[in-house]
């Protein structure tokens, strides 16, 4: 098209209008029908089954810099599983600094993040099995300002 003119302002901008608001960023999932859009699912590994002793690296891409201003209240790391167990022992790091503090509301176990353990792009979440064994089904981030 050679009279094509975008109307829409750079996405810098747009994304500087985002900022100080509430984002959720998800893990991308495998999906069963990525015949007709592979590109959709090529990096998901969850949903996937972890028996005792094993580990899962999933990568959650944060589109931010949280650091910069206005600071988020609130981040936290929630990762549901298909089913889970009382005996359910299941460790959650992120870029190798291990979440400590985690409450669980049914299925999902909810941890919060410091400010300085979630970076700007690729974030590395383990998810390592100590007892019994789970299926991640969904891992997101939620940032709260």
């Amino acid at each position: 098209m050679s009279n094509y003119r975008p109307r829409r302002k750079p996405y810098r901008l747009v994304s500087e209008r985002m900022r100080g608001k509430d984002k959720t960023f998800a893990a991308d999932r495998r999906s069963e029908s990525s015949w007709a859009y592979p590109h959709n699912s090529m990096h998901g590994v969850i949903p996937a089954k972890l028996a005792a002793g094993e580990r899962l690296t999933v990568p959650v891409f944060i589109g931010e810099d949280l650091t910069a201003p206005p600071n988020p209240a609130r981040i936290e790391l929630s990762v549901e599983m298909v089913a889970l167990a009382e005996g359910d022992a299941v460790q959650l790091s992120i870029n190798e600094q291990l979440l400590t503090e985690q409450r669980r509301e049914g299925t999902t176990i909810i941890c919060p993040i410091a400010l300085d353990q979630a970076l700007a792009g690729r974030n590395q979440v383990e998810i390592e099995v100590s007892g019994g064994g789970v299926e991640p089904a969904k891992m997101w981030i939620e940032v709260s300002y």
